[in-house]
């Protein structure tokens, strides 16, 4: 077993060579008969033949090589006693309803389908919290990429169909659970496998304002119903949107208070970088599954770069050529390892000097929050002031209460330290004067959320205090807790049916409902600086569209497009000021649309 640690790696003592993987863990398996030795080395070898002798001409015949060795490896592992990882066919990978609505929906429907998706609430649970002004009620479009590079990435494959139809086969609905085989069937023969619909979208990162479509989708020849299949899972980005749009609103509170309470003559640019550093993911454990950690942890480093969760950083990084965009949360004394020493100031002393010269976070509530600040983590930040000076160094000691009250405790930290001198004055822009800490701070990450952290700020301040420069925060369970789609109002609606003479426009407009109306026909979304007018148009109208083509499965290879994720981080940062929410959404002439439909189905108004 390859065991990793800093900048080494395992190496068996009676040996030079670096210790291999072992692979005894494989399920015990027969051997494979003669036969069928024969049978997967024949088929090898007529894969490599094809390699050694150049048979591939196109991109299509490579692919196609690729898949063949692919299934043809999995084969040979699970005979091996390996298993092979599940993926769930993407025939599954959808609602029920629309698994036998093939049969029934009309034919307009197959000819050609325009989808789209909106987030339609427009004053979210958590503005409310915040104090953000409804006129500033603008989100962050975040996760797509994630999401079609999960589900769409590859072709469909002949197992894929084979597994669904036995799911399918045993089905019971009171009758035999029929599905359309044959289109997936037709997908695999005539288009390569590759899924043939059309995503259109906005940037990642892109601003959004409530009711515009962040997501239009369109299938056709055919594959209609292919353009909702998947609505499930494209749905699913309203989780990260709203993740990065909530934090994205926390960042403008930190900088506004960092204006007012901070140094005087700090720069723009400095103030948002002070602001960043005032919150730090540690949601982790409160998320429900690997998938939510990793996708809801890059959601956060769009707007706070310093991120707890591992799996969120390396995450990120794959889509930022391999380099962390942020940094990794400050070292950390957890409980347990507290707990490990017989001496409660030793593990103390241990990470004090793993952290020499930069960052450390001392949980100080093992046993007693005050008498450890007060007996063994002031005596350490004492020395660190002496040896920062001797030694041209920086370490910082981040006190973290993790119990009693969340004030009480952190200003308790604050007071001691400026009893002792390690504090700073700061003259704010209004002429007062606040103190700022220097090797000790605080580090607030008990339960908080929104409202907490305010209360703490606006103590803090009373009191005489530059929160941004005295203390952080780590929040956990909230993150998870304060995002739902009802939040959002995220649905997927119709918008086109139908080809050529055919073509017309639909919407959903229930009587009585009219926040549920959607948006009928094609449209495309407008970006105009300094500019309040509709930003959602037809498509013959002015206006550049801000829509990029994701994925095309109709007249391309599939995925058209990817992002780098610091490229994300700066539309999330500096763009979100720069458009000003439109007085309407909607065009006159998509107005004069919607109109139309709803007195065909409900007849003329008054």
């Amino acid at each position: 077993m390859l065991v990793q640690s800093i900048g080494t790696s395992y190496q068996h003592p009676k040996s030079n060579l670096r210790a291999l993987p072992s692979f005894k863990a494989a399920i015990p398996k027969p051997l494979p008969t003669e036969a069928v030795q024969l049978r997967m080395g024949n088929n090898l070898y007529e894969l490599g033949f094809n390699l050694k002798t150049l048979a591939c001409k196109t991109p299509e015949d490579f692919r196609n090589l690729f898949l063949s060795l692919r299934d043809l490896t999995n084969q040979l592992g699970e005979m091996a006693g390996f298993s092979v990882k599940h993926r769930t066919p993407r025939m599954v990978q959808t609602d029920a309803y629309y698994v036998s609505s093939n049969f029934y929906i009309h034919q307009d429907a197959k000819d050609h389908s325009v989808y789209q998706i909106a987030f339609r609430r427009d004053y979210l649970p958590w503005m409310k919290d915040m104090g953000v002004n409804p006129e500033n009620s603008k989100l962050i479009f975040h996760g797509l990429q994630d999401i079609i590079e999960d589900v769409l990435h590859d072709p469909i494959t002949r197992e894929e169909i084979d597994d669904a139809d036995k799911l399918y086969s045993t089905a019971r609905n009171g009758w035999r659970f029929k599905w359309d085989r044959g289109m997936w069937e037709r997908i695999l023969y005539e288009n390569n496998g590759i899924i043939p619909i059309k995503i259109e979208a906005l940037p990642d990162g892109s601003t959004v304002f409530p009711n515009e479509p962040v997501i239009q989708v369109t299938a056709e020849d055919g594959y209609g119903e292919l353009a909702a299949w998947f609505e499930t899972r494209l749905l699913q980005v309203w989780a990260a949107s709203e993740r990065a749009s909530m934090l994205r609103h926390w960042l403008d509170y930190n900088i506004n208070m960092i204006r007012e309470t901070s140094d005087s003559n700090l720069t723009e640019q400095e103030i948002i970088a002070k602001a960043q550093k005032m919150l730090v993911d540690f949601s982790d454990r409160s998320s429900m599954c690997p998938q939510e950690s990793e996708r809801m942890g890059k959601a956060s480093m769009t707007v706070f770069p310093i991120q707890s969760t591992m799996a969120a950083v390396y995450n990120a990084s794959l889509d930022n050529n391999g380099v962390i965009p942020g940094s990794i949360a400050m070292p950390s004394l957890p409980h347990r390892v507290i707990e490990s020493y017989e001496n409660e100031n030793d593990a103390f002393e241990a990470l004090y000097n793993y952290t020499k010269g930069g960052l450390g976070s001392y949980v100080v509530d093992c046993y007693n929050s005050q008498h450890a600040v007060k007996e063994y983590i002031l005596p350490l930040a004492l020395k660190a002031l002496k040896e920062n000076k001797e030694l041209g160094i920086n370490t910082v000691i981040n006190a973290r209460p993790d119990s009693g009250d969340p004030f009480d405790e952190v200003k308790y930290i604050l007071d001691l330290a400026v009893e002792n001198g390690l504090y700073r004055e700061i003259k704010t822009r209004d002429g007062r004067t606040l103190k700022g800490m220097t090797v000790l701070k605080a580090l607030q990450a008990d339960g908080m959320n929104f409202k907490k952290m305010m209360d703490i700020n606006n103590r803090l301040i009373d009191a005489g205090y530059s929160p941004a420069d005295c203390l952080s925060y780590g929040v956990g369970g909230y993150l998870h807790d304060a995002i739902s789609r009802s939040n959002m109002s995220a649905a997927c609606k119709a918008a086109e049916f139908g080809k050529g003479e055919r073509k017309r426009d639909v919407m959903k407009c229930p009587i009585g409902t009219p926040e549920k109306e959607s948006i009928p026909g094609e449209v495309k979304v407008v970006r105009e600086l300094n500019s309040t007018a509709p930003t959602v148009r037809a498509l013959d109208e002015e206006g550049k569209n801000a829509y990029i083509v994701w994925y095309d499965g109709i007249n391309g290879p599939g995925i058209m497009y990817k992002e780098n994720f610091s490229d994300v981080q700066r539309r999330v940062l500096y763009d979100f000021d720069k458009y000003k929410k439109p007085e309407h959404i909607f065009s006159d002439e998509i107005m004069n649309k919607k109109l139309a439909v709803r007195e065909l189905h409900h007849g003329k108004q008054d």
